[in-house]
């Protein structure tokens, strides 16, 4: 599957964001209890670069990049924050600072390195403010309608969604691992809280009825055969039709008369220099 990552530059200001930082290349820096997760328990995993190499080969200058908006804490999301410009502030959900800072080792549990956030903001969202759109609360981050970051939890503690307005009457929901299915509510379940992560399920579908607001999930393979990516802008995704050509791809990648729909698009682990660890069974 892929992951996600997008580049948010606000119209009037050239106010730049970023909304997660995918799988940083270098997993084998990652803490040790993530390092062993990924090479123990991922199947596959293949980066050729990071997201802020493609970002800075695009043509942005990444100490104008404002902020993070870090959806959630796993390691697939969160990249290597310490590799971000020390003026980018990072905006994060509820329970992220109490949860997760100062950081690995002085919190020998927590998912990130102690310098991702040293000395740099960390903004909590409160979303205390009494907005929702639909059935989420939400946090008007440039105070004029055009980026709403969205209380979306379950998933994950201090799990954040975006709602960005690409023209007047549309939008892109950013979705992060907020799933369309039924999650996992099993012992090896990735969903912190299966109960919540149902009713933030069916407050997307609201979204995804709505013709006017495309649904981006990080993990949907079926925009990589739709969408123009970065440095291409999605403001025109209407125009171009491309809620209608993705619409629910991902269920192409459930099984079939035993057999996946789509193939898999790596095959085993491979660390940060290209060299295959090892493969994976494809059934």
């Amino acid at each position: 599957m892929p992951t996600f990552s997008f580049y948010i530059e606000h119209q009037t200001s050239k106010r730049q964001l970023l909304f997660d930082l995918g799988a940083r290349k270098d997993w084998e820096n990652h803490v040790p209890h993530i390092k062993t997760l990924v090479s123990g328990h991922v199947p596959g995993i293949r980066i050729s670069e990071n997201v802020l190499d493609i970002v800075a080969n695009g043509g942005v200058n990444l100490d104008g990049i404002e902020a993070l908006i870090l959806s959630h804490w796993h390691f697939d999301h969160c990249g290597a924050p310490s590799q971000l410009p020390k003026g980018t502030r990072v905006v994060v959900g509820p329970r992220f600072k109490e949860s997760f800072l100062p950081g690995y080792p002085a919190r020998e549990d927590s998912p990130f390195h102690e310098a991702d956030f040293k000395d740099r903001e960390v903004v909590e969202i409160s979303f205390d403010t009494g907005l929702k759109i639909g059935q989420y609360q939400a946090y008007d981050y440039f105070a004029d309608g055009s980026l709403f970051i969205l209380n979306v939890p379950g998933h994950a503690i201090g799990h954040i969604s975006a709602l960005v307005r690409t023209t007047p009457d549309t939008f892109v929901f950013l979705g992060g691992d907020q799933p369309f299915l039924r999650p996992s509510s099993g012992p090896n379940s990735f969903y912190a809280d299966h109960a919540t992560s149902m009713k933030s399920v069916d407050a997307l579908i609201e979204f995804d009825a709505n013709p006017n607001v495309l649904i981006a999930i990080a993990h949907d393979p079926a925009p990589l055969d739709v969408f123009d990516f970065f440095p291409s802008t999605m403001n025109n995704w209407k125009a171009k039709g491309w809620k209608e050509s993705s619409h629910w791809g991902f269920l192409s990648e459930l099984p079939y008369n035993g057999t996946c729909v789509r193939g898999q698009r790596v095959d085993g682990l491979y660390d940060s220099k290209g060299s295959k660890i090892r493969g994976m069974s494809i059934e």
